[in-house]
């Protein structure tokens, strides 16, 4: 159809759209599934820390941002201690982490240094986060399975597609090969046409 308008060369430059559109599918439908299937996932509850959750040491997780008048961790142990009467000695608070993988590291230590290298954890997000931090965890070494709080319905596709762009960041390398090898086989596609 676009031969008679567009230089069939130019059409086979590309002809790797489709494909690589069909890439990208792929990989949103494998993250949507592989999210569901970690949302229905709930881990054994006989464990000696949680990152976010109730006793039996609750591990309060989270740097402070250029507009917080304190760290997320601390604000969270308060709330915890004050308002929902968790004894302070329950609690433990990493406040230094940046981003999410610093949350897994330094959790991970605390929990080290106070339980052993054998220590039982979970960790408690926001249930859209759930998938990617559990990757981060692994990234991390720590040893830990999610569970995801819910999230409001309407912030569910925003959510979504922020943890899919950030998931192809933590691969982008790999995301990256593979779309330029679809684009080198249009383009030494068309050139064979063109020289043929």
């Amino acid at each position: 159809m676009l031969q008679g308008v567009i230089p069939s060369p130019l059409v086979l430059l590309f002809s790797f759209m489709p494909s690589l559109l069909f890439y990208i599918f792929l990989n949103v439908w494998n993250f949507l599934t592989l999210s569901l299937v970690y949302q229905l996932n709930r881990p054994h509850y006989r464990q000696q820390a949680i990152v976010g959750g109730p006793t039996p040491l609750l591990v309060f997780s989270g740097g402070q941002g250029s507009d917080e008048r304190l760290p997320e961790a601390v604000a969270m142990q308060r709330y915890a201690v004050h308002e929902l009467g968790i004894p302070l000695a329950d609690t433990a608070v990493e406040s230094q982490s940046r981003n999410t993988l610093e949350n897994m590291r330094f959790s991970a230590q605390l929990i080290t240094q106070r339980f052993g290298a054998n220590y039982r954890a979970i960790f408690v997000s926001n249930g859209y986060h759930i998938f990617r931090a559990g990757l981060v965890a692994r990234q991390a070494g720590f040893r830990a399975n999610g569970i995801g709080a819910r999230t409001a319905r309407y912030f569910l596709p925003n959510a979504f597609l922020r943890e899919f762009a950030a998931i192809m960041m933590m691969h982008k390398r790999l995301y990256l090969t593979i779309a330029g090898i679809l684009v080198a086989l249009a383009i030494m596609q068309a050139a064979l046409h063109l020289f043929s």
